[in-house]
């Protein structure tokens, strides 16, 4: 019921020759990047983030429902997760979706990814029809 030796010993020969320091900082370049990539492409949406996180929280304007965005996105081979998802009991759920920065190699399938959001937002919203 103790961590492993060496584990241990590697994660403390990290944080003394500085290693830790650089691995993080490293990341946190990388988030500010992709950050950065989110305010090209979806600047003209209304988003919450931090400049060094891997997600971002994206509103859905107007008459987007969260289930029908990320059933769309779906039917276009991007997944974002709906704000249901993290709702605790019965509170009524934002008209958002989290959009992870980070399960991307690199930022040119990022890119492609959050302009395929952005033509969802855009052009994606299918009217229904209702018979009553």
């Amino acid at each position: 019921w103790i961590p492993a030796p060496f584990m241990i010993e590697v994660a403390t020969m990290w944080m003394t020759d500085g290693t830790a320091r650089r691995i993080i900082e490293n990341h946190r370049d990388e988030a500010k990047k992709r950050q950065q990539l989110v305010k090209q492409v979806l600047g003209d949406f209304t988003y919450r983030s931090h400049e060094a996180a891997f997600h971002i929280w994206l509103s859905l304007p107007k008459p987007w429902r969260h289930e029908d965005f990320v059933r769309e996105c779906l039917n276009r081979n991007v997944a974002v997760n709906s704000s249901e998802n993290f709702v605790i009991g019965r509170s009524a759920t934002p008209h958002a979706v989290r959009i992870c920065l980070g399960g991307f190699r690199n930022t040119a399938s990022l890119e492609r990814g959050l302009e395929s959001l952005r033509d969802v937002l855009m052009n994606g919203h299918r009217h229904r029809t209702f018979v009553v």
